[in-house]
């Protein structure tokens, strides 16, 4: 384990969970009960569509703070794209960037 891994994450606990299994959602429903917050990193909708809305984890937890971390934000016409370093890089175009220069 690096230095920079442990000064960073010392102390953190960390749980992987399959959102789909009836007995992992009841697991996220327990751990959002108290914790103080949750970072949401599927695209707009997900959790809620796996009977997890973020709106009925915060009323069931008061302090809980919801942070939704997308490729493309939570509105507008790429909202339920999945974002990945790769696409945001060839929207940049720093794709175009590499290669053999015979093909830029």
């Amino acid at each position: 384990m690096s230095g920079p891994f442990r000064d960073l994450n010392g102390g953190k606990k960390s749980v992987a969970l399959d959102l789909k299994q009836p007995k992992h959602a009841a697991a996220l429903r327990v751990l959002a009960q108290k914790s103080d917050v949750l970072v949401d990193g599927n695209r707009p909708g997900v959790l809620a569509r796996l009977g997890l809305d973020p709106a009925d984890l915060m009323a069931a937890n008061e302090r809980l703070i919801y942070c939704a971390i997308t490729g493309f934000g939570l509105t507008g016409p790429d909202a339920q794209r999945a974002g990945h370093d790769i696409g945001y890089l060839a929207r940049a175009g720093v794709l175009g960037l590499t290669g053999p220069e015979s093909t830029r």
